[in-house]
């Protein structure tokens, strides 16, 4: 059928067509090129088709994320160069100003959208927190004093909002919020908001020292509301009671034995949250005396019903292309689909356009990349250089190379280096994650330096791959003298 505009995806153009109208438009750089081109094509007396009995797999959304400002800017402003470019006159002017318009006002939709997704839930923490301790003030006051005016005002301006902020920060810092259906996260962070709420209790003026029974009460309440909170959630989501355990996906392996046996040892090597219920084989089954397979490819949609199967992975070596796309045009985008090339390493796949797809690979998993750790050893390199600048008298006495110090410290409280980073200088096909440059390493907490590369390179690895604050901690405390010279590592 004739059509004006085709998908860039997967569009099949005559050389003499390109070479009469010219290739994609370079002003374009990720959306709207295929538009221009299709309308270039038009303009020059050729027709555009579309192809019904054909089918491709498209991983949509891989190159930017659908709902983030950046896909909201780029693709509205090739809106804009496609209609400068082909549009003139006063309707031209006037459609570019409601296309400008238009990205403003998608532009506030996707950061309120974000906003909400992001700050909902440590939102409704804090308002959970600070009601349930003016409603636990009041009841004590009455109970135990038997005078309801018993506190003063400035607990609920002092006193409650410091409690609250100190509990939201442990739970903030414990990664609670990054997984927020981990209860064990949930209570570590709790009890380290109270852990600083008592410290902080004794260096308080007397007359804001309101009362410990309400601290502890207050976690009581903070524990009782959080879980409670997350526990609705949960159900509302995901229809069970089993908060904080996320059910491992039941999956099938649609290919011959040999290769789907390389496949489950792939998942297993990449710790892979799935529950590997069977093969399900391209033929006939035979020669399985384990009696792994369920059934043969024709069978699958019965497979999938009997075994409530959430994913299926297929091997691209044993199953057509044709017969993949098959199977997930009639199963529908109720499942996971993936695909594990011949001899990959890794195993990839994308449900939806909406969010980046998931690997399963037995690449090195780095602890230091988990958006937590990170977060924490941000915290820690602001915190230790506020200390080290309220004491800088006592360092400066202690660390050669006092000028340096003091740049050092102050290139960390500004963000431009990290107290610990890699060592060395990186590789061509270095894969660790990105870090900050750092002014000790890993080498400056071993009594002698390593020369050799491939050391220097497995320290690095060990590093991200191993993080923990403490390593931090352990590095600066064994270099400690060492802070005040001059970075010699590079940003890996």
């Amino acid at each position: 059928h004739q059509v004006e505009v085709l998908a860039g995806a997967f569009m099949m153009i005559r050389r003499s067509v390109l070479d009469n109208i010219g290739l994609l438009d370079e002003t374009f750089f990720m959306y709207g090129e295929d538009i221009d081109l299709s309308y270039r094509i038009l303009q020059a007396g050729y027709h555009n088709y579309y192809f019904p009995e054909t089918t491709i797999i498209h991983y949509k959304g891989e190159s930017t994320k659908k709902g983030s400002l950046n896909y909201v800017r780029v693709f509205y402003q090739a809106m804009i160069i496609f209609a400068r470019k082909h549009f003139t006159g006063n309707k031209a002017t006037l459609f570019v100003y409601m296309l400008q318009a238009a990205i403003w006002f998608r532009a506030l939709v996707t950061l309120s959208g974000n906003a909400f997704r992001a700050y909902y839930l440590p939102i409704t923490d804090a308002a959970l927190l600070y009601t349930g301790l003016i409603a636990l003030k009041s009841f004590w006051a009455s109970y135990y004093h038997q005078d309801p005016n018993y506190y003063d005002h400035t607990f609920l301006s002092v006193n409650a909002p410091i409690y609250t902020a100190l509990w939201l920060a442990g739970i903030y810092f414990s990664g609670a919020y990054d997984e927020k259906y981990d209860l064990r996260r949930l209570a570590r962070g709790i009890l380290l908001g109270s852990l600083l709420i008592a410290a902080l209790y004794g260096f308080l003026d007397m007359s804001y020292r309101s009362s410990r029974a309400l601290i502890l009460l207050g976690t009581a309440w903070t524990i009782s509301a959080t879980f409670t909170l997350r526990l609705l959630l949960h159900i509302i989501r995901f229809r069970n009671l089993n908060v904080g355990r996320t059910p491992n996906r039941n999956l099938v392996i649609a290919g011959n034995i040999a290769e789907a046996d390389r496949v489950a040892s792939l998942l297993r090597q990449a710790y892979a949250p799935v529950n590997i219920i069977g093969i399900v084989s391209p033929q006939h089954p035979a020669g399985d005396p384990s009696n792994r397979c369920l059934g043969n490819l024709e069978k699958l949609h019965d497979i999938v019903l009997i075994y409530r199967i959430d994913e299926i992975i297929f091997c691209a070596s044993d199953i057509p292309s044709q017969d993949i796309m098959y199977w997930m045009n009639r199963l529908g985008p109720g499942l996971n689909y993936k695909i594990v090339p011949q001899d990959s390493m890794s195993i990839i796949g994308s449900s939806s356009k909406d969010s980046p797809g998931e690997l399963y690979t037995i690449d090195i998993r780095f602890n230091i990349s988990q958006s937590l750790h990170r977060r924490n050893k941000q915290f820690l390199d602001i915190i230790l250089a506020l200390l080290l600048l309220i004491t800088l008298p006592i360092h400066l006495l202690l660390i050669p190379g006092r000028r340096t110090l003091i740049a050092n410290n102050f290139q960390v409280l500004t963000g431009k280096k990290s107290w610990v980073g890699y060592a060395g200088v990186p590789t061509a096909n270095n894969t660790l994650p990105k870090l900050r440059q750092g002014i000790l390493t890993p080498l400056d907490a071993l009594p002698f330096t390593p020369t050799d590369e491939a050391t220097i390179q497995r320290l690095n690895v060990l590093y991200a791959k191993d993080y923990h604050v403490d390593t931090d901690l352990s590095i600066i405390w064994r270099a400690y003298r060492k802070l005040g010279s001059h970075t010699k590592n590079l940003i890996l």
